[in-house]
């Protein structure tokens, strides 16, 4: 094989990767990252004991042809940042119980504010 055939099946071989690394990037973002959606309608917000952490419940409406959904965001009060970490389907209400500073539970899903999310798809 000579430099010129060499080269040009680097290129094909890079290509082919970025294409498959952006295909598989928008899938797992499309079908399982439940940080890209929003909440719509508050329906409970519950503080942490300590005041560190904020859980907000949201009513999200998927559309016409999906059902409503419960989505569960903690918004830490020291640094602002917030994140999703409830996501439920078929589902129109929140309670939300803190257990300690860091443990919450959320329509009887224990979770750790600081690592874990609830994703219905995967139980």
């Amino acid at each position: 094989m000579n430099d010129k055939a060499k080269k040009v099946i680097k290129k094909l071989l890079i290509s082919a990767v970025v294409i498959i690394l952006v295909v598989v990037l928008g899938i797992y973002y499309l079908f399982f990252d439940i940080q890209r959606f929003d909440g719509e309608e508050i329906l409970k917000t519950s503080v942490s004991p300590d005041n560190r952490y904020t859980v907000t419940a949201y009513l999200h409406n998927g559309g016409a042809t999906v059902d409503y959904s419960v989505l569960g965001t903690v918004t830490d009060n020291k640094t602002g940042i917030k994140r999703n970490i409830y996501w439920q389907y078929h589902c129109y209400y929140a309670e939300i119980e803190w257990i300690d500073d860091t443990t919450v539970i959320i329509n009887d899903v224990e979770l750790n504010v600081k690592k874990d999310t609830y994703d219905w798809r995967n139980p």
